[in-house]
């Protein structure tokens, strides 16, 4: 099991994260599976990667941490996410017992993309720039909590193997 890298605050932080670790759920590994064309134990370790960004986001909100925001370089964990979601009470047990509350999940919705494309047009620069600096500080928590070999699978060999592209290909149905 992979240990938090470089997470100094509290021991119940750790403890927690442990915990959140081990987790299983097989049913939503196996209807992962059945969605997208992906051996189980793909399935199994995209399932790993979700629940250490569920606990990232718990935690940095808690932490005071910047707010986590689910990338198109990690669409595969959301993917995983979604499926956790379907089945609704072990989602619920999971997020009450982890963490003492429901973890929503917030799509952006079509209103908010189209604020940001006209956010875009109006100031390119200030747009681009506050978008660079809102994934700066989201790869330093990650680096700084999980550790470089989970910021790189996240952030450079998930974009290669599940690009959007790539998922709507593996997808089964």
């Amino acid at each position: 099991m992979d240990q938090l890298h470089n997470f100094s605050n509290s021991i119940e932080s750790r403890q927690q994260y442990s915990q959140v670790m081990t987790y299983q759920n097989e049913h939503v590994i196996d209807k992962f599976t059945e969605s997208f064309d992906v051996s189980r134990d793909e399935s199994a370790a995209i399932f790993e990667e979700m629940k250490k960004l569920l606990w990232l986001m718990y935690s940095a909100s808690q932490e005071s941490g910047p707010e986590i925001y689910v990338h198109k370089e990690i669409l595969v964990i959301d993917e995983m996410w979604h499926t956790f979601i379907l089945f609704t009470q072990d989602y619920d047990a999971f997020c009450r017992q982890f963490f003492g509350e429901f973890l929503h999940h917030s799509p952006t919705t079509l209103s908010e993309k189209e604020k940001m494309k006209r956010d875009y047009e109006n100031a390119q620069s200030s747009f681009v720039s506050a978008r660079k600096a809102e994934l700066e500080a989201q790869y330093s928590y990650v680096y700084d909590v999980l550790g470089e070999k989970t910021l790189l699978k996240w952030y450079q060999e998930y974009p290669e193997v599940y690009s959007e592209q790539n998922l709507k290909n593996l997808r089964k149905y």
